[in-house]
Order: C-alpha cells, then sequence, then structure tokens
C-alpha cells in the first residue's frame, strides 16, 4: 500500500498521521461520554486533553530541536518533520498533565477512568495506520490471515489482531465505566487488558535487537509494567468510591 494520503512536491500527508489525527479526534469526542459516566465536568476533561495533546506536541518537538539544533539552525522544516515522539516527551507530558489536572482541580484517577476507553479507541485506529501503511512486522506463518511481507512469505498480521483488541478493549470499557464502584478501577482494567494484550501479541511479533539481552522483548516488559501498575492500582485504592457511587448511596439516604 502507498504510506502518503496526499504527495504533492515537497508535501507529504502520510497515512498513519491521519489515522493518527482521526482517532485523536475520535478520542476527544468519546472523552465526552465517558467523563459524565464518571460525573466529571465533561467540558473540564475536553479543555484538559486539547491542552495535554498540545504538550505532547509542543514537548516532544522542543526535545527534537534541542538535540539537533545545529541541524535545525541550516534545515529547520527538515528537522521539524521528522517523528519526534519519543519516552522522555512522554514522560514529561505525563509530569505537566499532573500539575495540569490538580491545578484545575480534575480527579486524577476519575480523568483516567474517563480516558481508558478513548486510550482504546485511538490504539485502534494508530494499528489502522499501521496496516494502511503496509507495515508487516509479524511473525512467519502459515495461518489462515497470514499476509504477505513482500517477499513472497506469510506473517501475522498483527496489527489488525491490535485493532480489532483496541475495538474490543474500547467497548468492554465503555459497558464496565457505569459499573465502577472504585475510583481508579477503569484505568486499573484497561492497564490490565491492555498490558496482557500488548505481552502476548508480542510473541508474534519479529523479535527486537534487544530481545536476547533482555529475556523478553522491551515491548513485553512494557506490557508486564502496565499489569503491574493496574493491579497495584486494584489494590491500593479499594476503599475510594467513585462520583457515581457516592451519588447513588446519597440519594438512597
Amino acid at each position: 500500500m502507498h504510506s502518503s494520503f496526499l504527495h504533492l512536491g515537497s508535501l507529504h500527508v502520510p497515512l498513519y498521521g491521519i489515522c493518527a489525527a482521526v482517532g485523536l479526534m475520535g478520542a476527544l469526542t468519546l472523552c465526552q461520554v465517558t467523563a459524565r459516566l464518571v460525573r466529571l465536568d465533561a467540558m473540564k476533561v475536553w479543555d484538559a486533553l486539547w491542552v495535554i495533546a498540545l504538550a505532547v506536541f509542543v514537548i516532544s518537538r522542543a526535545l527534537l530541536v534541542m538535540g539537533s539544533f545545529h541541524s535545525f539552525l541550516t534545515s529547520p522544516m527538515l528537522v521539524l518533520s521528522l517523528p519526534s515522539l519519543n519516552d522522555t516527551g512522554m514522560l514529561l507530558t505525563a509530569v505537566f498533565a499532573m500539575i495540569y489536572l490538580r491545578y484545575k482541580r480534575v480527579p486524577l484517577l476519575g480523568f483516567l477512568d474517563a480516558m481508558a476507553p478513548c486510550a482504546a479507541l485511538l490504539w485502534a485506529f494508530l494499528s489502522l495506520g499501521s496496516i494502511l501503511e503496509g507495515t508487516k512486522d509479524g511473525m512467519p506463518t502459515h495461518f489462515l490471515f497470514a499476509v504477505g511481507d513482500g517477499a513472497g512469505q506469510g506473517v501475522h498480521p498483527v496489527e489488525f489482531y491490535t485493532l480489532i483488541v483496541g475495538i474490543v478493549l474500547c467497548g468492554v470499557l465503555l459497558r464496565a465505566l457505569p459499573r465502577l464502584r472504585h475510583t481508579g478501577f477503569g484505568c486499573a482494567l484497561g492497564l490490565v487488558l491492555a498490558g496482557a494484550a500488548i505481552f502476548l501479541l508480542d510473541f508474534l511479533r519479529l523479535p527486537s535487537e534487544l530481545f536476547v539481552a533482555a529475556m523478553l522483548d522491551p515491548v513485553q516488559w512494557l506490557g508486564l509494567a502496565m499489569i503491574f501498575v493496574g493491579c497495584a492500582l486494584f489494590i491500593a485504592f479499594p476503599e475510594m468510591p467513585t462520583a457515581a457511587a457516592r451519588n447513588g448511596s446519597s440519594d438512597s439516604v
């Protein structure tokens, strides 16, 4: 498949970027529903997500410029067109998001509960972008749904599996949100399920160069970390009822 949605001279609009943008807009729209399901102010959540999305862009670009400052001075547009999202940028954005949410008095765990289905939806769209770009990093297989890797060999369509997992996970979390009895459980459930999916699906991907040294693929360590954090949330915050639960108990008095 072609990796560009639009390619006119130096203008290059990748299909993956289009899917990411559509997924982000879908997540922003969905947050209006999920915020109400966990009894948060939908407008505050909407504003917070826009600020955080802008922060991701600004912080990642700033780190890219600082890391390639001399190249930026000579070819600024070329440097700014490079992929810039990395672990450091995500960590700094997470710190900024926590500070912003505290300043706006938006409960962090309630916000994460509302964001869990939205993140799953965005994950599904990013997987769709990988499919449209023709990315095929699956292990060789003769499985019924195997796809060609360009060299005549069938491989697992891991991106398609991930797309299905993202859609199903979004639906499961949406269904679970109105039934949450404890703040943070929606986020915890999403972390555990997504972490397990990431860990298991990575067995179907080609191993990275760090696989031997780390015993597991780095992505699998990420999946295990997500499961650990999700389980920790299940254990650490059982005494914190959700806003819906508090409202329900007050109505019954």
